[in-house]
């Protein structure tokens, strides 16, 4: 379910992510302004998760472009979400992606009560970061979130989740680098993932890439195994396989999906 609010409009002008779906964002946003209210858009939203889920835990991730900039409606989501939970029988799971700009401390212990995962959107080194991630200003965004990124995951609850997630690009094909810059901000559990692009955007990655990536992964394996030994491990989303039974399940139990299946539901009800 993503969440959108009536600040929709401007969502993509605090970090202009180039690797975005404007076109896809803006046309929802059309769709919806002036048809149905923002927070009944939201708790439809949760009513949708509740009727077609049959499994004790529904899946609620507030994306949007940055939820943040919606957050009366997120909170006002998550209200109305456990005020159900009881009458359905169901215990709703909650996930946040947020690029952490308008993280401040209100934010943060919010998320860090009521959020089950909390995803923090960093694209590793910072000269990485800041060209894929400017601000509307043009400046770059890495010393501003970071900070914050790393008080949040201080006051997180063991038994809450978060990933710091990452893109490559064919810009950056020595991921490994951007990974480690990562880590070695004292984040623990990391999710670096190839861009999904139309070609020729200058970015986007193509088959003859393919043999480099591999031969990156291949590298980060050694350079973990290698900092495990020295008591520096960390989790890479990617490697985190069950080789007795797979990883599809409890992904797909516990990631940003809707549980046992994904359902996706257009602005008009189809």
């Amino acid at each position: 379910v993503v969440v959108l609010g009536k600040e929709g409009a401007v969502l993509v002008q605090l970090v202009k992510f180039r690797v975005a779906f404007t076109d896809l964002v803006f046309g929802v946003l059309r769709k919806l302004s002036g048809e149905v209210g923002w927070h009944g858009f939201a708790h439809w939203g949760v009513d949708v998760v509740q009727h077609i889920i049959r499994a004790v835990v529904g899946q609620v991730h507030c994306a949007a472009v940055e939820p943040l900039m919606a957050w009366d409606t997120v909170v006002q989501t998550v209200e109305y979400a456990r005020s159900i939970e009881k009458k359905y029988g169901k215990h709703f799971r909650f996930t946040i992606t947020t690029n952490g700009l308008l993280l401040d401390e209100d934010k943060r212990r919010y998320i860090n009560e009521n959020m089950d995962n909390c995803v923090l959107s960093l694209d590793g080194r910072k000269c990485i970061n800041d060209e894929m991630r400017p601000t509307a200003g043009g400046c770059g965004s890495y010393d501003v979130i970071v900070p914050k990124f790393k008080k949040l995951v201080s006051q997180r609850g063991k038994d809450k989740d978060y990933y710091v997630r990452g893109t490559f690009t064919s810009k950056n094909l020595d991921f490994t680098n951007d990974v480690l810059a990562i880590a070695d901000e004292g984040f623990d559990q990391l999710s670096v993932e190839p861009v999904t692009s139309e070609p020729g955007t200058g970015y986007d990655i193509s088959e003859k890439d393919l043999p480099r990536i591999g031969e990156e992964y291949e590298k980060l394996v050694d350079i973990m195994q290698q900092r495990r030994k020295e008591g520096k491990s960390f989790n890479f989303f990617h490697f985190m396989v069950d080789l007795q039974q797979g990883p599809c399940v409890i992904k797909r139990l516990r990631g940003w999906g809707a549980g046992y299946e994904d359902v996706a539901v257009t602005p008009d009800g189809r």
